[in-house]
């Protein structure tokens, strides 16, 4: 907001229509008089919108009479026509008031306490971490500023020695305790854990290559997710067939190892797109209009509304917390909601033109879904519909990937 545009809201102005067969008569001799005319617009024929100061509004009712025009004041703005409005309506001051400095009081404490794990946890809970941390202060209820967050992190490592990096964040009213474990070595373990290569993905096997451990599968295999492929457990060598085990040969213990090797599989991405035959699509128009509202908890006040005359719009919204001072934040979520004006244009792309939409949106869609740098071997599309509005395709999409993910396991 400029400086003019500020000083005409600290002093209020009013948005007037003039009617009639003398409105530029009617401008002239208003500005002949030194009257301040501003955004001057015509909004219909022989009418035209334009603003003035309400200190100035009586002396255009005498040039409105001497060029037999009818002046209608369309709406007033400004800090004293809102100033007037809430003197009226004293309680709902009153009421938000109260309610700012209840939301100030209620701001000041802490409502919720939550564990945010890195990862799963192994060694300790949830509810563990919450008592301990209960036991240096940190608790449902208790006043932000008695909060000493250092202290409350250097007790949680020493009470939990599980834990290897603990950080405490406060947002608002609530505080998430962010921990990382220690990754422990099981004590019958050596520190080269045992491991087995199994299968990341369902597929089909094409090529394996075993560097450590004994092949599970061979070239052609199907396998799914989770399934060994190379194992890290080698079993004693068995005789040759039609040999009898020799009593005196001693075929010697089951080994460990970590398993090492590659295995290349097919490994096939499929999506269902549908196209209609008219497509819709919304272009934004430039215009747009500001919402801007105070929530605290399920109740939203509007402060500035928008989104009004359009007939089609997109809505952007950003949610920031409201700040008083330093990084103090508040429960209350100030929400900007921006209502972008849209037009819609309908495109006959026709079965042939729908097909090569739906193929394109679909093959985007499993280009997110394939790791980078994977080879892509085939793609194939199948028609799985089609009638008067649109068709259904089916998109395959076929890759050659390495599969092998280790999974260590302890021998028993």
């Amino acid at each position: 907001m400029g400086v003019s545009s500020s000083w005409s809201y600290l002093r209020g102005y009013v948005l007037i229509a003039v009617e009639g067969d003398g409105v530029e008569r009617f401008i002239n001799l208003a500005l002949g008089r030194g009257i301040r005319l501003w955004d001057i617009s015509r909004f219909q024929a022989g009418a035209v919108l334009m603003k003035v100061n309400p200190g100035e509004f009586r002396s255009l009712r005498q040039i409105a009479r001497k060029t037999r025009c009818r002046v209608r004041i369309r709406r007033k703005y400004g800090l004293p026509f809102t100033a007037n409005r809430l003197a009226k309506r004293r309680v709902l001051v009153w009421g938000a008031f109260f309610f700012l400095c209840a939301i100030y009081v209620l701001s000041s404490f802490v409502w919720s306490v939550n564990v945010a794990p890195q990862e799963e946890l192994q060694y300790t809970t949830n509810d563990q971490i919450l008592q301990v941390a209960e036991e240096r202060g940190l608790t449902p209820g208790v006043p932000r500023y008695r909060v000493d967050v250092e202290a409350v992190e250097k007790h949680l490592q020493n009470r939990i020695p599980e834990l290897a990096w603990v950080g405490i964040e406060m947002r608002g009213t609530q505080v998430t305790i962010r921990v990382v474990e220690k990754r422990l070595i099981p004590r019958d373990l050596k520190p080269q854990a045992y491991a087995h290569l199994v299968a990341a993905k369902d597929g089909v096997v094409k090529e394996i290559l075993v560097m450590a451990g004994e092949a599970k599968v061979m070239v052609g295999d199907t396998v799914t997710s989770g399934q060994v492929l190379i194992s890290g457990m080698i079993p004693p060598a068995l005789p040759p067939p039609g040999t009898a085990p020799s009593p005196t040969v001693n075929p010697g213990p089951t080994r460990y190892v970590r398993a090492r090797g590659i295995v290349r599989a097919r490994i096939w991405y499929q999506t269902e797109e549908e196209m209609p035959f008219i497509l819709v699509q919304e272009v934004r128009t430039g215009r747009k209009s500001v919402q801007i509202s105070l929530k605290f908890r399920d109740k939203e006040i509007i402060v500035k509304r928008g989104g009004g005359g359009f007939q089609y719009a997109q809505v952007e919204r950003n949610v920031k917390y409201l700040t008083l001072w330093r990084n103090l934040q508040q429960p209350v979520e100030v929400i900007t909601s921006t209502y972008h004006e849209v037009e819609r244009h309908t495109r006959d792309l026709g079965p042939e033109g729908a097909k090569e939409a739906a193929e394109e949106q679909g093959f985007a869609r499993l280009r997110e879904q394939i790791p980078p740098g994977v080879q892509v071997v085939g793609r194939s599309v199948h028609l799985m519909g089609q009638d008067d509005r649109g068709v259904r395709l089916r998109l395959l999409v076929e890759t050659v990937e390495d599969i092998a993910q280790l999974q260590p396991f302890n021998p028993s």
